[in-house]
């Protein structure tokens, strides 16, 4: 799951939910196969490898939100 849209400023964010602030967009992935690395012993290299496999599915679901936001908001020069 990627979510694109949130504010570091949290009273900016929660005062956007009643006066019209900056959309939040949520995009979900497909289901991960997690199966090559059940095989894998149980150490901390493979869960580095789990968590740098997850982190690239993120990356490439906020890619896909980049890609599709800035050709929404893309307008005429």
């Amino acid at each position: 799951m990627f979510i694109a849209g949130l504010s570091n400023d949290l009273p900016k964010q929660v005062l956007g939910n009643w006066f019209g602030g900056d959309k939040i967009r949520i995009h979900f992935g497909v289901k991960l196969d997690m199966s090559e690395f059940i095989a894998k012993k149980d150490h901390v290299r493979t869960y580095k490898e789990i968590g740098e496999f997850v982190m690239s599915k993120i990356a490439e679901l906020g890619e896909q939100d980049r890609a599709l936001h800035s050709t929404a908001t893309e307008g005429p020069i």
